[in-house]
């Protein structure tokens, strides 16, 4: 436990800032003739220092969720782990061994598709650090697509948390950046009934068909309606017209504009890709490599 997550911790900062905001500067008004008040100014002084001095150092979450009205424990230092301790409390996140899908989707065959979204909570707080890279933050849709697809194949729920311990424990090098191709490698060496195969696009709609899913490594084109810079997509269905239907594990519930040092800067990018449908072309001019996922 932290020591911004101490009640009595904040309980003292709540009396220091009553001391500096209330009492002392009252007392001083009220007593400014007498002979003691100096030892007021001096007291008030000094705590005013601690406050300071305690933001200084790294306590500056302790002053800010102690305040007259209440106390709000931190949850920051509790929730975002660094990775090396990789493993959740109970205390923490009671469930994280029982994370379950965002929400399940229908594939072209009728399996049930595992949807999971990157940005919900136990993925968002969950941070491989080493240098300055940071998963899922950055990486996580390479590792959420595999899990994603994987989950269906296979009709069991293989989470993201479980793919990233995986290729932790097997392969992770802090001098370099996730491997798709590495993923892919620790994922079919533990996991047996499974064939992943990079393919080309004119292939992509009969592995649907066929009861596939196709990854896309898409890259922003300057006008991409997926992306912002770079991203990995699943394909999962496909419509009688042809309609390639995706579902993105970096989708948000609002729209965003892309940042100034992205690919697509300026460019809007719509809410809720997911479970939407778009032409093979539109996805084409975006991919820079598609991977099949199927069953032996």
């Amino acid at each position: 436990m932290s020591l911004c997550d101490n009640t009595i911790v904040l309980f003292i900062f709540v009396l220091i800032k009553l001391f500096i905001y209330i009492i002392f500067p009252i007392i001083i008004v009220k007593k400014r003739d007498s002979s003691y008040v100096k030892y007021f100014i001096i007291t008030e002084i000094i705590l005013i220092l601690s406050l300071l001095i305690s933001n200084v150092f790294s306590l500056n979450s302790c002053i800010y969720n102690s305040n007259i009205s209440g106390i709000k424990k931190s949850t920051v230092k509790s929730k975002i782990l660094n990775y090396n301790s990789t493993h959740y409390t109970d205390e923490d996140y009671e469930s994280v061994s029982e994370i379950e899908p965002t929400s399940y989707y229908k594939t072209y065959t009728g399996k049930n598709f595992y949807y999971y979204n990157q940005n919900d909570i136990f993925l968002k707080k969950k941070k491989l650090e080493c240098g300055e890279n940071k998963y899922f933050n950055v990486y996580g849709s390479t590792i959420v697509s595999t899990s994603m697809a994987v989950s269906t194949i296979l009709d069991i729920n293989i989470t993201p948390i479980d793919i990233l311990d995986l290729y932790n424990e097997e392969i992770f090098d802090c001098s370099e950046n996730v491997n798709i191709g590495d993923v892919f490698s620790v994922v079919t060496n533990r996991y047996s009934g499974l064939d992943i195969s990079e393919i080309s696009g004119d292939m992509v709609v009969n592995s649907i068909r066929n009861g596939g899913i196709v990854i896309a490594q898409i890259q922003s084109n300057g006008n991409s309606n997926l992306t912002c810079g770079s991203n990995f997509i699943t394909i999962y269905n496909i419509t009688l017209e042809g309609k390639l239907i995706i579902a993105d594990p970096d989708d948000s519930s609002s729209p965003y504009a892309c940042s100034s040092s992205s690919m697509s800067y300026g460019k809007v990018l719509n809410a809720n890709r997911t479970n939407t449908e778009w032409s093979l072309e539109d996805i084409n001019s975006q991919t820079l490599h598609y991977y099949l996922v199927k069953g032996l």
